[in-house]
């Protein structure tokens, strides 16, 4: 059984813990924009197409603006990347401004379009080639897309 000093010593210890967890929480400032984030960890979509984990905090000054918060992010971002090589070459032909733009949606249905989308292409003959041999990469930036 404890005695009545090691129950105030707890008590007092909890309090301090208590007092420094407010002070702490008083400090936190309100994060609206990314300029407002002091530290990131996740995980980097790096230059070679691998995906590095992070588990600590990291300075967001020093790599931060290629780290996401999961690992099918930043496969996701690999993806995109490299779809956006590829997109100029596959609607290199000359487009017909009075043809409608085609994209393909999640499910690799190819759609016409007004809107300006990232998967966008110059014909529907061309989305659907696009889709035949690059399928493995819609597929994996679809969590961004």
């Amino acid at each position: 059984m404890k005695s009545k000093e090691e129950k105030i010593k707890e008590l007092q210890d909890t309090l301090e813990s208590v007092k420094q967890e407010l002070e702490s929480l008083k400090n936190q400032k309100e994060v609206l924009v990314w300029e407002d984030i002091d530290d990131v960890r996740g995980f980097d979509a790096e230059w070679d197409g691998t995906v590095t984990a992070y588990t600590q905090y990291l300075n967001k000054k020093e790599r931060c603006h290629t780290t996401f918060k999961t690992k099918e992010q930043a496969e996701a971002c690999i993806a995109l990347a490299k779809i956006s090589q590829l997109l100029p070459i596959y609607n290199s032909e000359p487009y017909n401004f009075l043809e409608v733009k085609h994209t393909i949606d999640k499910n690799y249905n190819v759609w016409s379009t007004d809107e300006d989308v990232f998967l966008l292409f110059n014909s529907a003959s061309i989305a659907e080639k696009f889709l035949k041999h690059n399928r493995r990469l819609i597929r994996q930036a679809k969590p961004l897309l």
